[in-house]
């Protein structure tokens, strides 16, 4: 539970950080956008989002199926591993070895 919370508060903080780093654009397409009227830059966000689906589609698609086969051997016809298997870190064994405290 302890490594879940440390993982939220990281994610937390780096979404935290996210509008500073969100707000670097090109200067060429800030200037059109902000030259250009109300709806078009409406326009501009959706296409935006439109050239974004398929590259976070196909990046999900990728770690998809390489989790899901990266416990395979040889071409076996075994079935995909749990979700306990492939993240092992969330959910440990009762006889795995448990972090002591640090020095």
């Amino acid at each position: 539970m302890k490594r879940s919370a440390a993982a939220a508060l990281v994610l937390g903080l780096l979404l935290a950080c996210a509008p500073a780093a969100a707000a670097q654009g090109c200067a060429m397409c800030r200037a059109s956008v902000e030259a250009a009227g109300a709806k078009q830059a409406k326009v501009f966000d959706a296409a935006v989002l439109v050239l974004l689906l398929p590259t976070v589609s196909i990046f999900a698609g990728i770690v998809f199926f390489a989790l899901r086969y990266r416990f395979r051997s040889g071409g076996d016809d075994q079935s995909p591993p749990s979700v306990e298997e492939l993240l092992p870190f969330y959910y440990p064994s009762e006889d795995s070895p448990r972090p002591g405290p640090l020095p």
